[in-house]
């Protein structure tokens, strides 16, 4: 491949989580440009990603942790770039990017390199041990913000993670505002009248989910509550919780996502529920509350903590709850007992179009024909 786009990631493209689900909307946009390659975890074409789209896979045993999965991916990077003549690489991840960061191909024309950073390395180490001493980071800091700074350009999710990086020493015309895109559901049912809840359950903190189950625990109305539960759920946990709480017979425990599933339990759903902690990555602006983009995937009010990590992604459809599980229950309440709660407003509708499918394409369009036209 010479002059093309070369996307990079250490997340499976077939995988069903969210990151599958967003890796396979940049692949997609990338095919209805003309194509390009594609280099993730394999095995190759278990999803259709269109025409003109080539798959290196990269070679990754399961139960392999995201450390060794994103180090072999950059290995293979490595080789693809001294076999190939991209003219652009968007990397998901700082791990991944720095092959592309040191390579220097014989031309001597370097690949323009687009990094979208999200959680990165020294962040999540702090959310694991927040007691961890920053002197502990201080290479890792270093790495990071080199690598970065090398970048011609860095995609931020929000006003928040742009701030961020700024503060990181990062110039803010090299940053953009991409939203991230939604799964497509093909959703436009009304909100029903039934008490259902969905929560998205992401390896968050043990402890926000006992608050989510002690708060539905003490609801006076009627309801259930299904868990969408992706890598890193406390399974075992959660059905301990819940038999402790007495509330095993209205709890469902969901693993199965795939969209069609996905869209059946949004589709039965009077609201979801987002439970999100207030870690480094929350304050950075760096997580993405998945919950928000389900919910507005599938046109339902966002049930959740007002911290400008889930205003951004859910907007006009936040139904903001006060701190604890007393907030939360009340919060709860209100939407399963009042259908004007949990309806649309125009608002909330107009925000979702904005932050849509189409709206993602156009501003990465945008960023990546900008690139293009540039000198490398």
């Amino acid at each position: 491949m010479r002059d093309g786009i070369l996307l990079v990631s250490d997340v499976p493209v077939s995988e069903p989580s969210p990151a599958g689900w967003r890796l396979q909307a940049y692949a997609r946009r990338l095919s209805a440009r003309g194509g390009g390659l594609l280099l993730c975890p394999g095995p190759v074409g278990l999803v259709d990603l269109g025409p003109g789209l080539r798959q290196v896979p990269v070679d990754t045993p399961p139960g392999l942790s995201s450390d060794r999965r994103a180090a072999l991916v950059s290995d293979l990077l490595a080789l693809v770039l001294e076999r190939n003549s991209p003219r652009l690489v968007h990397a998901f991840g700082v791990e991944v990017a720095v092959p592309a960061v040191l390579h220097r191909p014989r031309s001597g024309r370097r690949a323009r390199l687009v990094i979208e950073p999200g959680v990165v390395p020294s962040q999540a180490m702090r959310d694991k041990d927040p007691e961890l001493a920053p002197t502990r980071l201080v290479d890792l800091v270093a790495l990071e913000d080199k690598t970065l700074g090398r970048a011609d350009a860095l995609v931020s999710s929000t006003m928040t993670e742009t701030s961020t990086l700024v503060r990181r020493g990062l110039e803010s015309d090299r940053i953009h505002l991409l939203p991230r895109p939604v799964v497509e559901l093909g959703l436009d049912e009304p909100v029903p009248a039934m008490p259902n809840l969905v929560a998205w359950v992401d390896g968050e903190p043990w402890t926000a989910w006992r608050t989510l189950l002690d708060a539905v625990a003490r609801l006076h109305c009627p309801w259930r509550l299904t868990l969408l539960a992706g890598p890193g759920t406390p399974v075992a946990a959660i059905e301990q919780h819940a038999r402790w709480t007495r509330i095993t017979e209205k709890l469902t425990i969901v693993r199965d996502l795939s969209l069609e599933n996905l869209a059946a339990r949004l589709q039965a759903a009077r609201a979801v529920v987002c439970v999100l902690e207030e870690t480094r990555s929350v304050q950075a602006g760096s997580v993405v509350p998945e919950a928000a983009l389900l919910a507005r995937a599938a046109r339902r009010r966002v049930v959740g903590p007002d911290l400008p990590a889930l205003r951004a992604h859910a907007g006009p459809a936040l139904y903001a709850h006060e701190a604890g599980t007393d907030g939360l229950s009340r919060a709860l309440e209100s939407v399963l007992s009042d259908p004007q709660v949990a309806a649309w407003g125009d608002a909330a509708e107009s925000f979702a179009q904005a932050m849509g499918l189409e709206a993602f394409e156009a501003r990465l369009d945008a960023l990546w024909d900008a690139l293009g036209s540039e000198d490398g």
